[in-house]
This record gives structure tokens, C-alpha cells and sequence, in this order.
């Protein structure tokens, strides 16, 4: 009363139901584990013809084959494992061309580190499509010495800038009204 995978000395697989002992759907010649694929899907895989299968094999694998990083870069997964379901491919080299550079936000910056700043790191930062990369990704992000300390050098000067505008204007309001001082 339930579902087996036959599998010949060629590597060829098919379902077989032991209830009316017989093999049913596609033959599959794909190093697969169709148990997996069978614990996966929802539905008893014995109600489905052979081409329903097949698209059930096809999402299944779609599914479980690659990580969220390289499923939005869509490029297949270096350490996807047959039916191991990983949800960042921290192998991966993370596309920087994926990642909204405007939207990188440092920590760590210390003037004393000027212009080098070795101690920032990214904190936050957003995919093209607004996602938010994760701890794994910052992580990956981070790697990119250049472009951290590219961003680094730009987020210090901005915040330098600002800081001088506030001053400016503070000094430009005391001039006007000693008792703001």
C-alpha cells in the first residue's frame, strides 16, 4: 500500500505501487532521489499520469536546487546537493550588480581609520528588487574590499559634510542672535 522507487543496474529509476504491483509514470534517468521528491510532494504521487509527475519532478527540483541567491541571480547553485534545500549559497560569490549599492549602510566608521576604514562593515543593505540581504549576504557583501571601502570613505565624507552644514548653520544662526548661543 504504498509507492517504491524501482531502479535498474543502469541507473534508470521508476515508481512502482506495491498495492497493484505494477510501475507507473515516466522512467527517470537523472541521478535523483525520488524518495525525497516523494516525502516533498503533498499528494499521493499515484493520482497523477505521467506527465503531471514529471511537472511535479520539475517544480520539486526547481524548488529544492537552488538557493534564494542564486535562484535571483538565476544562475545554478555551486553547492546545491541533490534534494538539500539550501536558502543562501554562502559559496556563492554574491552578484554586486544585484545589490542596490545606494542602499549599503556602514558601521565602524572612526576617523582614526581615515581613509581606510578596516573596522566598517555593512549593517544594512537592499537586492535591486528591495529585498534586504540577509546576515550571510552582509557578510559576503563585506568581502568586496573595494567597494566597502568605497562605501566606507563616501559614508564618512556625507556624514562629515553634514555635520559641517549643521555647524555652518548653527554658527550663522549665533551671529544673527547672540542669545541662541
Amino acid at each position: 500500500m504504498s509507492v517504491q522507487i524501482l531502479e535498474n543496474e543502469d541507473g534508470l529509476k521508476a515508481f512502482y505501487c506495491t498495492t497493484t504491483d505494477t510501475a507507473f509514470g515516466p522512467v527517470i534517468s537523472e541521478d535523483l532521489q525520488l524518495y525525497e521528491f516523494l516525502s516533498w510532494f503533498p499528494e499521493d504521487v499515484r493520482a497523477y499520469d505521467t506527465d503531471g509527475i514529471m511537472r511535479a519532478i520539475n517544480k520539486w527540483k526547481e524548488a529544492t536546487t537552488k538557493c534564494r541567491t542564486c535562484a535571483k541571480a538565476n544562475k545554478s547553485c555551486p553547492i546545491w546537493k541533490p534534494n538539500k534545500y539550501v536558502d543562501y549559497c554562502v559559496v556563492f560569490a554574491l552578484d554586486i550588480e544585484q545589490v542596490e549599492l545606494g542602499s549599503i549602510v556602514m558601521e565602524g566608521l572612526d576617523k582614526e581609520d581615515y581613509p581606510d576604514f578596516v573596522d566598517a562593515y555593512p549593517v544594512k543593505a537592499t537586492f535591486t528588487d528591495g529585498e534586504e540581504l540577509d546576515d550571510d549576504l552582509l557578510y559576503e557583501l563585506s568581502k568586496n574590499d573595494d567597494l566597502m571601502q568605497e562605501t566606507a570613505l563616501k559614508q564618512y565624507l556625507e556624514n562629515a559634510e553634514n555635520e559641517a552644514d549643521q555647524k555652518a548653520e548653527y554658527l550663522y544662526q549665533c551671529r544673527k542672535d547672540d542669545s541662541l548661543c
